[in-house]
This record gives structure tokens, C-alpha cells and sequence, in this order.
């Protein structure tokens, strides 16, 4: 598993794999996700496992270094971030990574 940060985005367009945003993806700073299904989870200040947050499929990259960035919709982006922020996370995750597409 990755220890690392997530953040949300909902901007409009493409991705590095050429597919249009949409619900269900995230983008890397991690290049060597790309095209991978992630399962996050929190990251609790003690180091243990959390709650589940949610699986994405990589398709895009870009974000800042060590970061999972989440595409949601403008409505939904502060709710994805309460959720990485519950427990006292401070936006931190474990990122479990399914080699595999969708």
C-alpha cells in the first residue's frame, strides 16, 4: 500500500489517457498508477487503517507530489474532502492498487 494525500477536482476536460473526466477516476502524481484501480482508504493518526473512502480508476496525472487527486462533480468536491479529513486524517490515505482497468 501507498501512504499518501488526497485532494478533489472538478475541472472539465480530458485526461492523460484521453478519456473525458468523469465520476469514478483520479489522477497520480504517481506515474506508475496510471491506468490502475485504486481503493482508498484513511489514514488514521496513529497509522492504521480507516474507513474506506472509495476505488478509482488512474487515468489522469498531474497533481502535486505524493497525492491521489479524486474528479468530482463542484457539488460534491467539499463532501469527498470531509471524508478525507474525518477521523483527523488531515487529508491522509492509503491507496491499495488493483492491477487492473475499471
Amino acid at each position: 500500500m501507498y501512504k499518501m494525500h488526497a485532494t478533489a477536482y472538478c475541472l472539465d476536460g480530458h485526461t492523460a489517457t484521453g478519456d473525458h473526466v468523469r465520476e469514478g477516476i483520479c489522477a497520480s502524481s504517481r506515474p506508475e498508477l496510471l491506468g490502475k484501480t485504486l481503493v482508498l482508504y484513511q489514514r488514521l493518526p496513529d497509522g492504521k487503517l480507516g474507513d474506506y473512502i472509495g476505488t478509482y480508476e488512474c487515468l489522469d496525472t498531474g497533481c502535486h507530489k505524493n497525492v491521489i487527486d479524486v474528479w468530482t462533480t463542484e457539488d460534491d468536491v467539499q463532501e469527498f474532502m470531509n471524508t478525507v479529513y474525518e477521523n483527523d486524517c488531515k487529508g491522509k490515505i492509503f491507496v491499495q492498487v488493483i492491477d487492473a482497468k475499471g
